[in-house]
């Protein structure tokens, strides 16, 4: 990471509100810490900095009374895309884990005089605007030791775990329905059943995303070759060398198991895609 790079990392990693950048197509290219510290919180499996999940994806996907807000923000973001708005701002709240009700407001702004266009998405939690603040900010060595800890959360051991409840448990369940035994605890099993095979599907999708066993910068660029940028437009939206992201790209050819493979990367990314 250059000079320049390292300065705007840093920015946005000062800032407590939660902030992503997109591209034209909702491709997150770069989250913060105060990001990335909130994903760990809501046990999110594979990136915790985001890069290369799509945010409109992830509101699509959003679940329950939130996801009429999410979709909301969703349309809202398409907007400034589309220039059909200057800026999209939005009050919303959430339910947390303990009932508590919590305030957030959105703002999503185009990054001025930049080519490609980007956009920037910042969450402010207002909920405590009126209150006492409290400080919650984790020192650098408690954020890393946590991101750490989270990323070793191997998909493929947690594969084999939902592999062994399938092989030892279900079919133990399987035997005492047959049995017609009339026990709470078969309710309390079928729940868990129902639990991990969502967990299953999951995993899957997790696992075989491309983007999980590269780093930051890989990933940005992955995105960016992804979208059709040459290296040397690459270089110049991320400040590099044309030589640096040629070797980005051989590293992450290697990462992909492309090696001496003819496919492109931009091919092998929609492949990938469907």
């Amino acid at each position: 990471m250059n000079l320049k790079s390292f300065i705007y990392q840093a920015i946005l990693d000062s800032l407590n509100s939660l902030i992503a950048i997109i591209d034209e197509k909702g491709n997150i290219i770069a989250t913060n810490k105060t990001w990335q510290k909130k994903a760990v919180k809501n046990g999110l499996i594979g990136r915790i900095d985001c890069i290369g999940y799509n945010y409109f994806k992830l509101c699509e996907k959003t679940e329950g009374e939130d996801k009429e807000v999410a979709l909301k923000i969703a349309e809202g973001i398409r907007k400034v895309i589309k220039g059909e708005l200057s800026i999209f701002r939005e009050v919303y709240s959430f339910l947390d884990d303990t009932g508590k009700v919590n305030y957030y407001i959105i703002n999503v702004v185009p990054v001025e005089n930049v080519n490609p266009r980007i956009f920037v998405i910042s969450h402010e939690d207002i909920t405590s605007f009126n209150s006492e603040e409290m400080s919650l900010t984790m020192s650098q060595a408690e954020i890393e030791k946590e991101r750490t800890s989270h990323l070793n959360l191997n998909l493929k051991n947690l594969h084999y775990l939902i592999s062994y409840f399938k092989i030892a448990v279900f079919p133990l369940l399987e035997l005492l329905k047959k049995e017609n035994l009339n026990h709470p605890a078969l309710k309390i099993l079928e729940l868990i059943k129902e639990k991990f095979e969502n967990l299953a599907e999951l995993s899957k999708q997790n696992f075989s995303n491309p983007f999980l066993n590269l780093t930051t910068k890989e990933a940005q660029i992955a995105i960016l070759v992804k979208e059709g940028f040459s290296s040397k437009e690459i270089a110049q939206i991320l400040n590099l060398s044309k030589d640096s992201i040629d070797f980005y790209r051989k590293r992450i050819r290697k990462k992909l198991g492309l090696k001496g493979n003819k496919i492109s990367l931009k091919k092998f990314f929609h492949s990938w895609e469907g």
